[in-house]
Order: C-alpha cells, then structure tokens, then sequence
C-alpha cells in the first residue's frame, strides 16, 4: 500500500491511499486562502454591489492598491483544491468525508473528472455540508459583476501580499447544479456502520467529537489496522464523545488536522468573547462575529444569552441576530440530530425538551433570525445588539457590510472566532476603520499538548504517519510544538510512501469438497499429531471471493505473463462485443463493454486487472436496499389523529406492480420472484399500548386490502414485513392459539390470535429477551406496577415479564380455511373468494365477544339462525363457545357464509376497519 499526503495544509487533510486493485481518498481538501486577495463585497439596499470606501487606484490588470504595494482584486474570490493533476480520479474507488469542511470540497473532485467510484459520510454532514454550500451559493449569486478577464494570474509583478498557492490553480464556486449532482451520489452511513471495498477492506465509521456527524475512520486491510483521525476534539461540545476506543492499538495511525494555535484553549476564548461582550453592550456598543452557520455558533448563541444575562447594566431584551440564508436550516436540523449529540443534550430530548436552547430563546423573542440584512431586518433591528452572520472570511455576506457601517465608532466591536480565517488576513482591507477588532479564536481540535501527553499514552498506535510539518517546530522556540513520538514517519506533500503489509498477505480460502477427497496427508517420522500433503487446484477470485476449485486443465500459456491493450482488444473483438478504450493518465487503461456492463482495468504494469461494474450491476438486479426514515404511526394510521400518510419515497404513488394477493405457495416473494421488493418496516414500539395499537392495525390494514374496501394501504406494495420487538404480554398473546403451553388465556384472547396467524406469518427472532436498557434510549419502564396475569406460568415457558423479544410480522400469501385455500373450490364445489377474509375477521371478532360459557345454539341465533340445522350436524348445539376449536369454527363459519354475507353488522364491522388519509403522500 501507498500513502500519498495530497494537501500543504495539514488542518485540510487529503490522503490518498492505493492498493495493488483499489484507491481510497480520505476527505477532499478545499482552502478559502485566496479570499484574502479579492476586495469584500459590501451591497446596497438595492442587493448590488458598493464600491468599496479605502480603494485607492486600479492598476493595468484590475487591481486595487490601498497602499505599501498591498494589492486586491475585484472579482468573485475564488477558492484553492488539490490540483487534480496531482490525483487521478478515474482510478479513485472510494472517497470517505469526515466533516462538512471536506464535503464543501467534493464537486471539485468529483464532477467531470473521470471519477466512478462510491463516497460515504454521515447523514448530518451531509444535511450542515448542504447548508453550507448554499450559503455560499447564496452570497455568490448577491455578487453582480462581471468576473473579467483575469490578468492579473498571469502577472509577473508581485505585491506585497502575494499569496502562497498558485493563482492559476485557482478555482470560481461551483454551481448549484453540480452540488445537487454530486450529493445525490452519496452513500449515507452511521456511526459504527461496517462496508466493504475490493480486495475484501472493511471501512468502519466512529464518531470524532468535532462537530455534529464528524467521524474518524478505521480501516481493516492486508496492512493492518488503519486509524485515521481527522478533526477531532477531546474537548467538551454540543457533539457527541469522540470513540478512541476503535481507534486504538492501530497499526498504522494517520494522524492530521491538529490545531494551528499555539497554546489553544477555547475555554479562555469564550471567557474572553463573554467579558467583551458584556463590556461592549454596557458602553451601547454593538457586537459582530462573523461566523458559519454550522458548528461553534450554536454554543456561541447559549454563551451571548448567558453573557447578557448576568450582566448587570445590559438589558435583558437586548436583542440577539443571527444572519444567514441558512440559519433557520441550521438551527432546525441541529435539533432533528440527537443520536450524534452529546449526552446532556440527548437527555433533553426525553425529558422532553428541545436538545439547544436556540427554540426558547426564539419563542421568547430573545433571538432573532433573517434571512439577510435587507426587508424586515433593515425595519425592524434596534441597539445595542449582538449579530452573529456570515461570512468569516469578510469577503463575501453581510458581515462585511455591517462592518464598514459600524465601523466609525469605536464602541463597536468585532470578533473574530473561526481558528481557519486569521484575523490579520481577514480584517486588512478594513485596517483604518476605527472599530476595535478581536481574534479569539475557538478550535476544539487536537493540539499538540493533548496528543503528547495523553492520546498517544493511550490509544497505543504502533506508527503514526503524519504531515512533515508536525515535526517541525512552528516556531523556533517552541520545540514542543511537535509530535513526541518514538515511531512517527513524517509524510512530505505529494510524495508516496511505500507502507509493507504488516499481517502478511494471508486469506481464508474456501476449498471444493473435491479437491479434500483426493488429500491424503502424511505425518514426519515419530509425529502423529499433524499431516502434510500436496494441494493443486484453481484459484477463483471472483468478487473477491476466494475458492479453491478442481482445475479442469492445466494454466496455458497465453493466459499467464503480461496484459497488455494489444491482447485485450484482440479478445474482445474476436467476440465481437462493442467497446471503449480509455488510457489514464497514471499508465493504467480501461475497457468499457457496454453490453456487459462491465468495465475492465489494467495496471500500468499489466500484472493485475479489476473488472468493475458487472458485480455492481448483478447487485442491482439482485438485492437493492435504500433505508428511509418514516413515523410508524403514520405508516398504519394509529395515535390521535389516525392519519395515515404515506411517505412518498418509502411508497411511491402510483399504481402499484407489486401488490399483496394470496399465492399457491409460499417459497417464494410475494411478487413471485426470488427477490424481495417490498419495504420492510423496522421499529421500536417501547409502550404497551403502541404495541397494541401496532397489532390492531396490521390486522385492520391487510383484512381491508384483501377484501378491495382499500387499495392504499401500504400492502399495495407486497408484503410488508414488519421487524420489532413486543413485550411478554403481546408476544405471548399472539402465540396462544398456535402453542398448547399457552391455552391457559381467556377466550377472547385465543380468537384474536386465531385470526392474527390466518393473517400473518410471526416468527420469533431470538428466542432470548432483551432488557429495556439495552435500546438506545432505554425503554421506559412500565407504568402498572404489578406484574400482569399468568407471569408465573410464562416464567415456566422461558418467557419473562420485563424484557422484550425480537419479532418479524409478516403477512401470508396463503389462506386457508378448513384446509382449503383462498381462491379455491371448497369440497361441496364453492368458490372460496378472496372477500372471505373480511367474512372470516368480522366472524372471528364477533366470537370473541360472546362470554366463553355461551353455548353454540345461542351464538347462532344472533349471528346465523337460519344455517343452525347444517350446523348443528357437525357440533353438539350446547356445547361452550369457548370450548370450541379453531378448526370446528371454521367449519361452522363455512355452513353459514352466505347469511353471514348478508347480516347488517357488517357495515358496523367495515367502519370500525376505517383509516383516515391524507389526500397525497408526504
């Protein structure tokens, strides 16, 4: 394996690690440093751009001068990514986003670069990415003029502030086309979520205490343990913990995004940033962080209102503003997320409250949020206030407006907070304005002190590979400005490094029955205990799927040696099969075969080849999973309101192709084929009384589809399974009238059941129950606070009050009654229609009213006295009702269908079967 360090910056990391037969990118690099060299974009009322007030004089090749040769350009700032020359994306197979930061730089290495491959991150980084390129899509769109002809990248006359990178690898902001292109290629993955690449690599996400949904990564391969640990943070934030346990006693640690500031404690710039805050609101001054939507700026809205709060002289109605065209975006999803948030804001969500504060201060008008400077905030914004906007760099947003407005008095203050965007940099073209401007600085990463004196003690990593710059010292007198480490192996920019396979190249092997039966081992001389013999076969590796099989023939020559393009296009055209040949710019070539879609790659070197695609596209006929998130509740129109709502990307509209009917069989699907289409519906239901309305409606739900009173219940789908866990009493419930052990229930209970099993297929998952504080969040405890009837003989069958069993509810695609199926002929040659099932559950639920001590001859002279005499030839007329088997009422059912047809109570039954609907899907 190679690694390569793509990016000059370490807090921007971009590694890029290659095997023989795959690539892996680790996170995507953008750096917003050239911003510093374009003038700020301050707007009128009118959203169009304001010249500038400090611009002196614009030289030949539209710069601006504002004095000691400090020049700036009038355009749409542009940003800096890897130069893709330096990548060669068509060979990348699989890219890993840890923040929001590397997903802002994605479009730029993936959109028309030749890549093919899958990306990964977390759902809330992609949801706060999103957010944060369309706040800059937003700002760039404010922008009105023209972006020139850009001499000024081809100059050869350096100014004092020249920057660092390459202008002329400078990059303009993508469009919003190409990021919804791109963000629709990602695959969503959790904390802890396990996937594979080729080569059999297992990639496992873990939480990095950064920001909401930031992950580190660990990487299982040939090599070893692979830990790679982006920005993380040790410290205490509205994020959930950082997992060092996953990460630790890696073989290889890669190790990047430390904080860049010396002697780094957020703790001391929020005190600071609390004490100017309150000192500046007291002399009616105003207060400006500019900020990002996302991240910091959610804690820094609960220190201001606490600030303003205990300070004595500042009014308590002294008005907070946050804008950003995202913030309402950003404020709403930092509270849809509580799985990644830290333990006390989770806490908040069950008590229940909302996890951040930001909800009440809006209620209470305490916080204000806009989309922009203009329309009502212009109206209605009063001082002495605090206003939180965007955008840090003070390039671009309305941060630089408010700025060069306030910036006359000296009462007003601004504070820089964001660690990436120095305040020397940022505040230059405003050096003359009489406004005091701070940097404090709040960066929750690493540091070169934690990692030193305790990370390495404890995660153990056996080598660490890092960028050069953490062995160097960032200033000559701080030598402990580096990593202290006895095996670290300093990366330098771009240049590979070799890494050697730490667990050798070994692989489990299946081998064919056949191949053992030709083994005939042999021990050494004096040693019984093991045998040696000689193994011949051949070696499939199919989809990474490796099998040792006979060998029919022994290897020819013209299939071993070197491939080359010459010898891969003969063979593809000898079978005259339509193809691409495509060269890439590391040396290797690829194949494209439509018709196979398939795609065949060759290494430069033409030992080793990778066919792609086909697996993919047999993967597609096969199996396709997508998981969405939906309210059960809705989805069976159960709870106050017993709206149903089907979500219109979990049940699309439409007619349906693969709707629930009664088969001959059940060895397969209910579409008949040996794939599943239809959804299956995973959920906790943590109170009895849900699991009993869960139950109520499944049975509700399928006896109206059948019966064709309504086709858009979520069976028009197939057959919708339902994977959950039910307590001891509803498990044991529907299992009554299937297991003798548990006849002991009443007679209404055993009827219930009967008709649940003619419905529906229950199997127990696991035959052990789980206790209620092994669900995240636990489940609550019961309210009754007695144990429920029958305890003692269901401890008897191993079943236990208190925990909760694993269960799949699924509906059968056979029914049958008296042994014969739906749709068919019964013995006296009647048709057995489908409607019977709506019959048969009116029948069943009317039979467990009756008290069990009512006789044959009075139930049938209130529900079918005119069918009496056939029945009372198959059943003695006194005999208890609750003394009757399952099989006997079938029968009984049978002989009197067509007066049971016609009974009046059976539109009383037909409404109580109702669900109300939204008109359309959500």
């Amino acid at each position: 394996m190679h690694v390569n360090f793509l990016s000059s910056d370490p807090t921007k990391p971009c590694i890029l690690l290659k095997w023989p037969n795959v690539s892996i990118l680790l996170d995507c690099a953008i750096d917003l440093s050239p911003f510093y060299h374009f003038l700020p974009h301050i707007f009128s009322q009118y959203k169009t751009t304001k010249k500038f007030d400090i611009l002196k004089a614009q030289d030949a090749l539209g710069r601006y001068d504002i004095g000691n040769r400090t020049v700036y350009i009038e355009g749409h700032p542009q940003t800096n990514a890897i130069p893709l020359k330096e990548l060669c994306m068509e060979t990348v197979d699989c890219i890993l986003i840890s923040n929001w930061n590397s997903l802002v730089a994605l479009p730029y290495y993936v959109h028309n670069t030749g890549f093919k491959g899958s990306i990964y991150a977390t759902e809330p980084v992609m949801q706060f990415g999103k957010l944060m390129i369309l706040e800059m899509l937003e700002y760039y769109d404010r922008i009105v003029i023209d972006r020139g002809d850009e001499r000024w990248k081809k100059s050869e006359d350096v100014p004092a502030n020249h920057p660092w990178g390459d202008p002329s690898e400078w990059k303009h902001f993508y469009s919003r086309e190409i990021m919804e292109a791109t963000l629709s290629t990602i695959t969503p993955v959790a904390w802890r979520q396990s996937f594979f690449t080729i080569d059999n690599i297992k990639i496992t996400a873990y939480s990095s205490g950064y920001h909401i949904g930031s992950c580190n990564w660990v990487i299982e391969a040939d090599e070893g343990k692979i830990s790679y640990l982006a920005a993380s943070s040790a410290r205490n934030t509205h994020s959930k913990p950082v997992d060092w346990e996953k990460v630790k006693e890696a073989d290889i640690m890669l190790l990047t995004s430390l904080s860049p500031i010396p002697d780094n404690s957020p703790l001391s710039s929020m005190q600071y940033i609390r004490e100017l805050v309150s000192e500046t609101l007291k002399k009616g001054g105003n207060v400006l962080i500019p900020t990002l939507p996302v991240g910091p700026v959610f804690d820094l809205l609960d220190l201001i209102a606490a600030c303003i709060d205990n300070t004595t002289g500042v009014p308590l109605d002294t008005p907070i503003y946050f804008i950003s065209p995202q913030a309402k975006s950003a404020l709403a999803y930092s509270n849809v997320n509580a799985e990644y948030l830290s333990s006390d804001k989770q806490n908040n969500v069950f008590i229940p409250l909302e996890p951040f504060l930001h909800t009440e201060y809006i209620k209470n008008g305490r916080l204000k949020v806009y989309d922009s400077l203009y329309d009502s905030f212009s109206k209605e914004y009063k001082t002495p206030c605090v206003v939180l906007c965007g955008h840090p760099t003070l390039r671009i947003g309305d941060a630089a407006h408010l700025l060069q407005l306030w910036g006359n008095d000296n009462k007003n203050v601004l504070i820089s907070t964001n660690p990436d965007f120095p305040l020397q940099q940022v505040y230059e073209p405003f050096r003359e304005l009489a406004v005091r401007a701070y940097f404090y600085p709040i960066d929750s990463r690493l540091d070169f002190a934690q990692v030193n004196n305790t990370l390495i003690n404890d995660l153990k990593p056996k080598c660490i590979y890092a960028p050069e710059q953490y062995s160097k010292p960032m200033f000559s007198r701080r030598k402990d400005l580096v990593l202290q480490f006895s095996h670290i192996v300093p990366v330098k920019e771009n240049e590979p490094l070799l890494i050697k396979a730490i667990k050798g190249s070994k692989r489990k092997i299946r081998v064919h029955p056949e191949i053992l039966k030709k083994l005939e081992a042999k021990s050494g001389k004096g040693n019984t205990d093991y045998g040696l013999c000689h193994l011949s076969g051949f070696l499939s590796t199919y989809d990474d799927d490796f099998e040792l099989l006979p060998a029919k023939r022994k290897a020819r020559s013209r299939y071993t040696g070197k491939v080359t393009s010459d010898i891969v296009m003969k063979a593809i055209q000898k079978r005259n099969l339509q193809h691409k040949l495509l060269t890439n710019s590391d040396g290797s070539f690829e194949v494209d075969i439509e018709s196979l879609k398939a795609t065949l790659r060759v290494n430069k070197e033409g030992t080793r080849t990778t066919i792609k695609k086909f697996a993919e596209q047999q993967q597609k006929n096969a199996h396709n999973v997508k998981a969405y998130r939906a309210d059960l509740a809705s989805l069976l129109g159960i709870g106050r309101k017993k709206l149903l709502k089907l979500p219109a990307q979990l049940f699309p509209q439409g007619t349906s192709e693969n709707s629930l009917q009664f088969l001959p069989t059940e060895n397969f699907d209910e579409s008949g084929c040996r794939f599943r289409k239809s959804p299956i519906l995973v959920s906790v239901i943590p109170i009895s009384s849900q699991q009993a309305a869960t139950i109520e409606s499944l049975k509700k739900n399928v006896i109206m589809h059948h019966a064709g009173f309504d086709q858009q219940t979520m069976y028009r789908y197939g057959a919708v399974e339902l994977l959950t866990f039910l307590d001891v009493v509803h498990l044991s419930h529907l299992l009554c009238s299937v297991t003798k052990e548990l006849d002991f229930y009443s007679h209404s209970v055993r009827r219930h059941s009967a008709l649940f099993q003619k419905l529906f297929d229950i199997r127990l998952l696991r035959n052990q129950g789980f206790q209620r504080t092994s669900f995240h969040p636990s489940i609550p405890k019961p309210i009754r606070s007695s144990a429920p009837p029958h305890c003692a003989k269901l401890e008897k069958l191993d079943l236990h009050y208190g925990l909760h069993y694993a269960v799949s509810i699924k509906p059968r695609t056979s029914f049958t009654l008296n042994g014969h199926l739906i749709e068919s002929n019964d013995d006296r040659g009647n048709f057995i229609h489908k409607d019977f099932v709506f019959l048969y559950g009116f029948w069943m639920d009317a039979i467990s009213k009756f008290n069990h001590q009512k006789k044959i001859e009075d139930v049938l002279k209130l529900l079918a006295p005119e069918s009496s005499s056939e029945v009372y030839k198959i059943c003695d007329r006194t005999q208890k009702i609750g003394d009757v088997s399952d099989l006997l009422l079938e029968q009984i059912f049978l002989l009197s269908v067509d007066e049971i047809r016609a009974s009046t109570q059976l539109m009383k039954y037909q409404r109580t079967l109702k669900v109300n609907r939204e008109s359309k899907a959500t």
